[in-house]
């Protein structure tokens, strides 16, 4: 009698290309491929006749099948119950992995659907799932000293955020996210601190880059171009307690060329009066790196700011 026997710890996690496989023939053990198993062919042109399915490799006690291969064109089908059998489907309540304690929907085998994970680094996730990753809508949160806090909220993407709302110890940031780095603030968002700043624009690899509005905790204001963290580009500049802003070119955070202006409202008409001062000339002001802003902005500041750096 040849018998093709299959040893597994948690039948639960029965997938063939998992399993252990064993040949007993003439008292004799031997290992194969599982892949042998699915065709049902051997080395030496002999077809297995019936197979054992175990709950551990304790063959004498823990037995839990044992079936027949039906011959003919459509495979092992007996072997294809088997593991559709062992295949957690549908709401489980409760099913303790590697990292932690999932409480949800499953399909064949997979996390699929709504679900919510609870981590050993106490961390819980509680949303959407795909193929076993987070994908679609989920909220994070952790336990910290008995209280359960935020640390993100919104849309996830194969196991990343993607756009929602992180919570982190300086702040909030409300907005897009990179789906190939970590906590990676990629695209349009809005940063919060907790000292009153905030940030309102686009980002980069964690950086202000592009357009965007920064208010300092003092209440002062740059509106215009970001690089790399750096003010780079045109831009404005609002002193609140001094009431003046200056309109210029920043160059690696530098301003290089602007206009101050004061404000003064009149008291008998609702208009605002503007006084130029402009700024002294500043000879290393890079020149190449106006013009080809102006070229690309066309913007009158910048004509004047490259007009006068050809001037010098």
């Amino acid at each position: 009698m040849l018998v093709v026997m299959v040893a597994i710890k948690h039948i639960s996690r029965l997938v063939l290309r998992h399993v252990s496989i064993k040949i007993i023939e003439n008292g004799c053990t031997t290992v194969i491929d599982n892949t042998v198993l699915l065709r049902r062919d051997r080395p030496d042109g002999k077809r297995f006749a019936k197979m054992r399915v175990f709950r551990s490799h304790d063959e004498m006690t823990k037995l839990l099948a044992t079936t027949c291969f039906r011959h003919g064109k459509n495979g092992p089908t007996e072997v294809q119950r088997l593991v559709r059998f062992s295949m957690k489907n549908g709401f489980h309540p409760g099913v303790h992995e590697k990292h932690g304690l999932y409480v949800g929907n499953w399909e064949n085998d997979v996390k699929q659907g709504k679900g919510k994970k609870i981590y050993k680094n106490k961390t819980i996730y509680e949303g959407d799932w795909l193929a076993n990753k987070r994908h679609g809508y989920g909220v994070l949160t952790k336990k910290v000293d008995d209280i359960y806090i935020f640390v993100y909220e919104g849309k996830w993407i194969n196991n990343r955020f993607a756009e929602g709302k992180w919570y982190e110890d300086c702040g909030i940031y409300d907005g897009c996210f990179s789906t190939t780095g970590t906590r990676t603030k990629c695209g349009y968002g809005i940063m919060r601190w907790n000292n009153g700043a905030v940030y309102c624009g686009h980002w980069r690899d964690n950086k202000f880059n592009g357009r965007g509005q920064y208010i300092e905790a003092n209440g002062n204001v740059y509106d215009g171009q970001w690089c790399k963290g750096l003010k780079h580009g045109e831009g404005l500049y609002v002193f609140k307690e001094k009431g003046q802003y200056m309109e210029g070119v920043w160059i690696q955070g530098v301003p290089r060329v602007g206009v101050i202006k004061h404000l003064r409202h009149k008291r008998d008409v609702n208009e605002v009066v503007t006084i130029p001062h402009t700024l002294p000339k500043i000879s290393e002001s890079n020149e190449e790196c106006i013009r080809a802003a102006y070229e690309r902005e066309k913007s009158e500041t910048l004509k004047h700011a490259y007009e006068q750096l050809v001037s010098l």
